[in-house]
């Protein structure tokens, strides 16, 4: 989705669109979190940000190894 910068006041912004802050869970007056990945995607978010937020094929491996060891992982918490 395309965005202009806007005037807000003496700053500058960006409008969110509704559908995007109903995925997000935030409204007027939610704190959100910008950063900035490796490849300059910007990213927004509901909660705080870290290097691994941005790190999309570390999440995938983590992602692989809970669905391959699943029922290990079950199995140990039970204990």
């Amino acid at each position: 989705m395309k965005q202009t910068i806007i005037q807000i006041g003496n700053s500058e912004g960006v409008i969110i669109p509704k559908e995007y802050k109903q995925k997000l869970g935030v409204e007027k007056g939610s704190e959100i979190y910008l950063q900035m990945t490796p490849d300059g995607v910007l990213q927004l978010s509901s909660y705080p940000l870290t290097e691994y937020s941005v790190a999309p094929k570390f999440l995938s491996i983590v992602d692989k190894v809970n669905k391959k060891y699943k029922k290990t992982f079950q199995e140990l918490a039970e204990k």
